[in-house]
């Protein structure tokens, strides 16, 4: 990946539909979006893979990263670009490491810079 993209960045919403949701990130890239977040909350983990890999082809076919939310374990099985963890998703340095040094990671850091400094520390 050559540097950190720049311009919308598309969170998907908490669909149950794959092919709902794979029209409305169709829609997304055809508008520009310059990234896209897999975020479901209330996907159960088969329905959540399902999903990942059918953004991930569509993404990459697109040529924009694909971020998977809460699993970095996801991510890698997608081959997506990376992911992003919040408090209660796993260690930072271990998905770092999962993940490599060419896929992206996230933090969230709820507004606080002293979480967003140890979450740079750790590799996010």
């Amino acid at each position: 990946m050559g540097g950190l993209p720049r311009g919308l960045y598309a969170v998907t919403p908490d669909e149950a539909d794959t092919e709902r949701l794979a029209a409305r990130v169709a829609a997304a890239l055809a508008g520009g979006a310059a990234v896209v977040q897999y975020r479901n909350k209330t996907a159960p983990p088969a329905l959540a893979r399902v999903q990942a890999a059918r953004l991930a082809t569509l993404c990459r076919a697109a040529g924009v990263p694909l971020i998977i939310n809460d699993d970095a374990r996801l991510a890698l099985e997608v081959e997506a670009d990376g992911a992003h963890l919040g408090a209660d998703d796993g260690d930072l340095r271990a998905a770092r490491a999962m993940l490599g040094p060419l896929r992206l990671l996230g933090a969230s850091c709820y507004d606080r810079p002293a979480l967003a400094a140890a979450a740079r520390a750790a590799g996010a």
